[in-house]
Order: C-alpha cells, then structure tokens, then sequence
C-alpha cells in the first residue's frame, strides 16, 4: 500500500501561503473570545513560521528504512544550522527573528522524535505494528506512547501545525485527524488516548486543560467567561475610572504590562503570590522596569489595589489571576495528569515567567525535553515585558 510523504517547494508569491483564521473561527478552546486586533501580526507570523508541503506517494518500506538516516529523514529544506539544533538532544532555547524558521525547527524536531518511536516500535512489537491500531493484545502489552506537547499562542499557527501533524500521521499509515479530535477529547491532561499525541494546542487551551486536570477549577467559578480582564477591558473599562490623579502622567499599556509582569507575573510571585508594595518598589535595577522611578512604580502599585478591588467587585478575573491560583493549587496538590516527554513552546517572549514555570509540572525531562523559541524584537500579546538575559 502507498502511503503520502511531504515533499517541500520552493516558495512563490503566485502561491497561498496560508489561509488567514480569525479569532472568531476557532474553536481551539480559547478561556474567552479573544479581543487583541493583532490578526495582522499573527498571520505575518503565520506566514514566516509555516512551511508549503506537497506529498507524493511512495512505498510504506522506504519510510521505514528513511529512519535510520537523519539526513534522509529530515521532511522539510533545512539550513546546517537549522539541522544541529533539530538533532540537538539537550534542552534548548532558540533565538531567531521572524522568518528564521523557528517553528519549522520545533515542527520537525518534534515529528522526527515521533518518526524514532515510531521505528523503535515497529522492531521491537514486530513489522506489522500500527501505532493507530488498537487491539486486547496491545493493550495487554502495554505498548509505550510518546507524549509530545506543542504550544502556541496564536490560533491560527496552532491549526497550521495540527494540519502538519496529520499529514506526518497519515504518512505512517494512521487513521484520523488530530484537527477532528483534539476538540472533544481534550478537557484535561488526565488519560489522554494516545492517538492525540502529539498534542498541539494553544497556551490558553494549555491553561484550561491544567485547571481541570488539578480539580477545584478556578475557572468553573466564573459563571460567565467573558469576564476575562485582556489589555483592551483594561483599558476601555477600568482606566477611565481609576482616580485622574494616579494616571494623569502615565500610560495604561505600561501600568498594565507592570502589572501582569511584574507585580503578579513573575518567578517569586508564582512562589508567593503578589509582590508587595515593599518588594516591588525595591525591583533591582537589573529588571526592565528599571526606568521607573520609585515614586512612578508607588503610583503604580496604587493602581494595581484600586484595579484589583475593582476587579473582585465586578467578579472578573485576568489571565495573571488563573496563573497564581494554578500555581497555588500545584503547591498543595500532586500534578496527577499526564507527564510529557517532550515540550515545544513557541513565541515564548508573548509569556510572562510565572506562566513559563507551569510547565515544569508537567514534565520532568528537564535536561532533555524542552525547546523554547522565541523572537527577541517581536511580541504580540499584550502586557508582556519578558526579556532574554
């Protein structure tokens, strides 16, 4: 039987990239409908990230033998430096502007590990092995599943490289959709089916997923979803009613990044909670915010306890708020979900560092599994001031 393998093309401007997804079409289990007006950048990003693929049918035997060759093996046109960093077996932080494959690096790493297990698999439960297949022996063997997590902000990005993962699965002869699946089956990281890995999801699916997977959910508290605090809330609804004093002389961006980065969205905070007035006045130098004078960073704080009192009164919570209580509950209660092998996180400079550090519960690969990317001038989610050092 003949299987489809991608074959990549040179790319062209008579030929559609990509097709442009908005935030209104996804169903990729978002916390609440998102406001942000950046389809722009996202498709942009979109566009550089993802590659054109075509497939050609070839037999099942060549894409088992391919395996053994990285060079053979590898789906898409990579750089030498592209190359190293996929066949790299340690932990990674990958640093590139937009446009220099970064995504292309994490996809093909991640399905060339997939590629591997697959291989692995076939010689050691026999040639006829498929990965899609499930029988009471299988079942009785307990044959090994590869859990690999893929995270992204963007939505659209998101369902580009589910469609890639398919296209990999179809080539290995597996039945079904990771794109029909993921949606129904995907509420928490408690017994996933196998065939759902690789899972690629969206960071604020990632958040959902953890919150239900812990218990007590802190979203399930909110009867209406869409009392979400995003930037735009932030700044349409609560900055006109804070006291004309306190914001005559600053920007409503700057007091919201300070905020969800600073005061609620860093290292210490997701150990203790909020900074104190004290703790966050007293910030080293070191930090991003070191332009603040300390008079400015007071004022700052003054907001932040009107805005928070504000916020319990109306029942409405931000994304900073979600974090801390996830990193709450972690503290008090054992992560008893799935536990990755593999985590590929894109666009990591749109996360605050309390949010990067959830991970570490669900996989304890660290030396060897994760691999961040990111873009040291570009950053498309709002309230975000992470800096590579």
């Amino acid at each position: 039987r003949k299987v489809e393998f991608p074959l990549s093309w040179p790319r062209s401007a008579n030929i559609e990239k990509f097709k442009s997804f908005g935030t209104n079409n996804t169903k990729e289990g978002d916390l609440v409908p998102s406001e942000d007006e950046n389809d722009r950048a996202q498709n942009s990003m979109i566009e550089e990230s993802t590659l054109l693929m075509k497939f050609c049918s070839i037999s099942p035997d060549y894409t088992l033998d391919s395996c053994d060759s990285i060079e053979e093996d590898l789906p898409f046109e990579l750089t030498e430096e592209q190359r190293n960093i996929i066949v790299f077996p340690r932990s990674t932080f990958v640093l590139g502007r937009s446009g220099t494959g970064k995504t292309t690096v994490l996809t093909t790493k991640m399905i060339r590990n997939e590629k591997m297990h697959h291989v692995a698999l076939k010689r050691v439960y026999g040639p006829y092995f498929n990965a899609s297949e499930s029988s009471e022996s299988a079942v009785e063997i307990k044959i090994p599943v590869l859990r690999q997590l893929f995270v992204t902000l963007s939505p659209g990005l998101c369902k580009e490289i589910k469609h890639h993962v398919s296209c990999f699965k179809r080539s290995l002869g597996e039945i079904g959709s990771v794109d029909a699946d993921i949606e129904d089956a995907t509420n928490s990281f408690s017994d996933l089916p196998s065939h759902l890995y690789p899972l690629v999801i969206t960071f604020r699916k990632f958040l959902l997923m953890l919150d239900l997977t812990l218990g007590n959910s802190y979203i399930k508290r909110f009867s209406d979803l869409k009392k979400e605090v995003t930037y735009e809330r932030f700044d349409s609804i609560y900055w006109p009613r804070f006291n004309l004093q306190l914001i005559k002389k600053l920007d409503s961006y700057l007091v919201f990044t300070e905020i969800m980065s600073h005061i609620k969205g860093g290292i210490k905070e997701a150990e203790i909670g909020k900074l104190s007035r004290d703790d966050y006045c007293t910030l080293s130098e070191s930090r991003a915010s070191s332009s603040l004078s300390m008079k400015t960073r007071e004022t700052i704080y003054d907001i932040f306890q009107d805005y928070e009192k504000m916020k319990m009164k109306k029942g409405e919570f931000d994304m900073a708020d979600i974090v801390l209580d996830l990193h709450q509950r972690l503290r008090t209660e054992k992560y008893k979900g799935d536990l990755m092998n593999f985590v590929f996180i894109d666009e990591v400079q749109d996360l605050t560092v309390a949010q990067i550090a959830l991970f570490k519960h669900i996989c304890r690969n660290v030396e060897d599994g994760f691999v961040f990317c990111g873009d040291t001038a570009q950053t498309i989610g709002r309230g975000i001031d992470f800096r590579f050092q």
